[in-house]
């Protein structure tokens, strides 16, 4: 019984051989006359085979390629090949292997010999093995020759790792005939199955199976019905015989050479020209039918196949543009159409005969210019539809009706670049019932820009705004950017806005296109329910969130008694870095927060920080959250090593002596060691130095100071330090923001309710200290202690009296750290950090 066989195909391409787009080569791809012969010493030349076999694989080079090469001495010349490719031939290196159709061993065959670089010159492969493929997955078939074409097609995983440098071409191929009742549908029907994939997956299809079903004269003799299904009329088997049609079992190759006994096919088809044709002769079975035909056509196709990987009957449509096509210049833009392997039947191009692909609604062609044979330009028509995505694979479609061939052509893809025109708004502040009268909005526009500085307010407007509220002006600031001040009367809204936007009539862009905004939420305020206001002396910025100081201002709530506890409040969309440092009681329905800031690097505003207290601080029991309030970032310029000082606290004369200060780093690190020569303190007061530094981590350094208590009166604004480049990696002397230092007579806050001079000594101590002070006049005191973590460690109210006043404070047990003494008098406080040693 006849082996069952399928050969399989592939082919891997290296430069300088051309990139083939897919094609399939069958029966009508035999006739060698129609090769130029420059394609055959192409192929001669550029490509290096390694063909690894068994059995039906001999049907193409022992077979119809050896069968050329004896036929003449012209042929063996023009269609030589050989093991090495020396003297002008093909190189054809054959290895037999005894596989069967088994994925993992082929495939790891495969993988060995095209990783080895002594193989490095190999740029073509080809398996033919006998095997059960029929009965097989075809899937897992088609699924290997995938993973080839990831890893060793153009930019595949091989190629980009180094191991080939060759790009990679698969081959697919179909089963040979098969003529059993349980083998011949279905390899019919897998054979289906292998070219609806390449179709679909564009491939290169070597057609072994067609080759065998049609005679020269194009007869066919296999089991397809015309509509594609199986018939299993004709048996054909793998050496071409077949079932006739009043019984028995004919052979259209024996058949179509005995008709034509003169032909060159009849000749090539002789015992002593084609002398291998495996399973289709009698050199080791007798009872074969001694067929030789199909092994000839199959080795003329391989060399049809050889040329077209060399390039041969590429067509292709290029097409080019001076300038990168956009949604702006798209009307009247000029496309370079340019053909090769192909060309214009005359030089009147009808439009009609052009096809735009991909193209925006609106586009059309106006017209189309013959410039040579091979050359046109096409012009564009855009209506300025608007469109949001980029356009990928643009292209353009010839019809044959214009061409010298009879095939349609398309060209490759351009790219369409769209303008998302955006309309972006933001407030100062998130917006309120409360704020919205005087609220700023700020434009921001996105491709598209304002025709000029002049505004006109009537030409915007606002969309699901609250009633009452109109434009207060429009202010131009840039090309895309604008001002919009808002008015509200106070008409009392009671539900939140979610979809608050602004509108801008296309007469102010130079898109002439209206625009609608983002949306934008507008909180209600119910009056009769409890809600808090957050307000700030000074706008809040990453620069000077350190120290920053919040009022809490409770409407239709209190607090539920005067001791207020720092767990009970929470920042909400705070800075990483930010936290609570201190909360001041000041009435039963105000507070303020302190804030703590370590100073790391944000570059995102946050518009909508807030503050929660909890419920156990409240009246109610109810949580309670703030409005907004928006915190500006710094943006540094990128790469820019920079440094920025904080400190947790005012200076002040008094506690300058051990005060700490932390440089923080952006864009560059501390070196290991660091001395205190290598940092200057710039616009210090006299008798303050740095008494040591040390290096918290890559990017925190730690300096203490030593002051000596030499008097100064005038607040000093400008105070900063240099870190120099032997300090840190940038190797440039780095400078940081400024601080003030508060003169004595300051503490903080100038004469605060007759508050002249505040002093604690000594600093550090064990828990045990003198507060003096001078007042103006006799006040209420409050002194607390509080340690770093919000806690209030000591508390004792105290009358003063006009003039110098001295407390002896003693604190026992009190743990050692830096803590915070804070003196409230007439709802302010004076803050004093001291350390406990």
């Amino acid at each position: 019984m006849k082996l069952n066989l399928l050969i399989l195909l592939f082919v891997i391409l290296a430069t300088p051989l051309l990139a083939q787009t897919s094609f399939v080569i069958d029966h009508n791809h035999t006739d060698l006359s129609q090769i130029p012969d420059n394609w055959i010493d192409s192929a001669k030349k550029n490509l290096k085979i390694i063909y690894f076999r068994r059995s039906h694989g001999s049907h193409i080079d022992v077979g119809g390629m050896a069968a050329l090469r004896r036929f003449s001495a012209t042929y063996a010349d023009k269609y030589n090949y050989n093991e090495t490719g020396t003297g002008g031939a093909l190189k054809l290196a054959v290895q037999w292997h005894s596989v069967d159709f088994e994925p993992d061993t082929w495939y790891s065959i495969t993988r060995a010999y095209l990783d080895d670089p002594a193989n490095a010159d190999i740029n073509v492969a080809m398996w033919a093995w006998s095997s059960k493929f029929y009965v097989s997955d075809v899937q897992a078939y088609l699924d290997t020759m995938e993973a080839f074409i990831r890893d060793y097609g153009p930019n595949g995983t091989k190629i980009q790792a180094g191991v080939r440098t060759v790009p990679v071409t698969f081959i697919f191929q179909t089963a040979c005939s098969q003529a059993s009742d349980a083998a011949n549908q279905i390899v019919y029907e897998q054979n289906q199955l292998i070219r609806q994939h390449c179709a679909d997956n564009n491939r290169i299809l070597f057609d072994f199976n067609d080759i065998e079903t049609y005679n020269p004269d194009g007869v066919y003799f296999g089991d397809g019905n015309p509509d594609g299904s199986y018939s299993g009329l004709k048996r054909l088997d793998d050496d071409i015989s077949y079932n006739l049609d009043g019984g028995g079992r004919g052979n259209w190759g024996i058949e179509w050479n005995n008709a034509h006994p003169s032909s060159e096919l009849a000749q090539l088809s002789a015992d002593n020209i084609c002398t291998v044709c495996e399973h289709s002769d009698q050199r080791e079975n007798p009872d074969e039918d001694n067929s030789r035909l199909h092994c000839v056509l199959k080795g003329r196709a391989a060399w049809w196949m050889w040329a077209k990987l060399a390039g041969w009957g590429v067509r292709e449509l290029k097409i080019s543009v001076q300038t990168a096509l956009t949604e702006r210049n798209l009307n009247e833009a000029i496309i370079d159409m340019e053909l090769s392997g192909e060309a214009f039947a005359d030089n009147s191009l009808d439009p009609a005969n052009f096809t735009l692909n991909n193209a925006p609604a609106g586009t059309s062609i106006a017209s189309v210019n013959y410039v040579d044979a091979t050359h046109a330009n096409l012009t564009l028509s855009f209506d300025g539809s608007d469109f949001d995505t980029d356009i990928q694979n643009f292209n353009i479609l010839i019809s044959n009706q214009e061409l010298v061939s009879t095939e349609d052509i398309t060209s490759n893809s351009l790219v369409i670049e769209a303008y998302d025109e955006q309309l972006e708004i933001s407030p100062e502040v998130a917006l309120n019932e409360t704020n919205l009268d005087n609220g700023v909005l700020q434009i921001h526009l996105v491709q598209v820009e304002f025709v000029d500085n002049s505004l006109d307010a009537g030409n915007f407007s606002l969309n699901n705004a609250p009633a009452g509220t109109a434009i207060e002006t429009i202010q131009y600031i840039d090309a895309t950017s604008a001002r919009l001040d808002l008015s509200f009367d106070g008409t009392d809204f009671d539900t939140d806005i979610t979809d608050f936007s602004i509108s801008i009539a296309g007469i102010e862009l130079n898109s002439n296109q209206n625009m609608v905004s983002n949306n934008l939420q507008i909180t209600a305020v119910d009056e009769s329910a409890p809600y808090m206001t957050l307000s700030t002396d000074v706008a809040l910025s990453e620069a000077n969130l350190a120290g920053a100081v919040i009022d809490l201002n409770l409407h239709n709530e209190t607090f539920s008694d005067n001791q207020l506890s720092i767990t009970n409040f929470e920042l909400i969309n705070a800075p990483v870095g930010c936290s609570i440092g201190q909360i001041n009681y000041l009435n039963d329905s105000s507070a303020s927060c302190v804030l703590n800031f370590d100073g790391t690097d944000f570059d995102t505003d946050i518009p909508d920080f807030s503050v929660r207290v909890l419920g156990s601080e409240l009246s109610t029991g109810q949580n309670l959250e703030g409005d907004y309030l928006s915190i500006e970032a710094v943006i540094e310029p990128e790469g820019t090593p920079s440094a920025k000082l904080n400190v947790d606290y005012d200076l002040t004369e008094s506690n300058l002596d051990t005060a700490h200060l932390k440089i923080i780093l952006s864009q560059t690190v501390f070196n290991t060691r660091l001395s205190i020569q290598e940092f200057v303190l710039n616009n210090a007061p006299q008798g303050l130095t740095i008494a040591s530094v040390s290096r918290d981590n890559d990017t925190t350094g730690i300096l203490a100071l030593a002051f000596d208590g030499t008097d100064f009166s005038t607040d000093i604004e400008n105070f900063n330090v240099t870190v120099l480049a032997s300090a840190n990696s940038s190797n440039t002397n780095l400078i940081t923001n400024d601080v003030s230092i508060l003169a004595e007579n300051v503490t903080g806050i100038k004469e605060i309710h007759g508050l002249v001079s505040v002093v604690l000594f000594p600093n550090p101590n064990e828990g045990k200290f003198q507060l003096a002070f001078n007042l103006s006049d006799a006040k209420d005191l409050l002194i607390e202690v509080i340690d770093i973590s919000g806690k209030i460690v000591y508390s004792k109210q105290h009358v003063a009296h006009n003039g110098k006043n001295t407390l002896n404070i003693d604190i026992p047990k009190i743990k050692q750290g830096v803590k915070i003494l804070q003196l409230t008098i007439a709802g302010k406080q004076v803050i004093i950090p001291f350390v406990i040693n």
